[in-house]
């Protein structure tokens, strides 16, 4: 059974989140988080080896996000 959030503790979430090449749908998507009333403490991207480059000022403009690029795809289940 899941008891009431006190008003007085904020949940601590991380959200881990798995790219490759949609970089139009991974801003929509830290966007939302960007929203949320309780936001992530803690957010990290997993570039999987995009082909394409991302642009500097999505990686500027999310501060609050931990971008990790890998060298080449590696597969869903192991980037996260």
């Amino acid at each position: 059974m899941i008891n009431k959030i006190e008003k007085n503790i904020t949940p601590k979430v991380a959200v881990i989140v798995v790219n490759y090449n949609s970089e139009t749908l991974l801003q929509t998507c830290l966007l939302a988080l960007e929203q949320q009333i309780f936001k992530p403490s803690k957010v990290i991207v997993i570039d999987n080896g995009s082909d394409l480059p991302f642009d500097e000022k999505t990686l500027n403009k999310y501060s609050f996000v931990e971008f990790v690029f890998l060298p080449k795809n590696i597969g869903f289940a192991a980037a996260n």
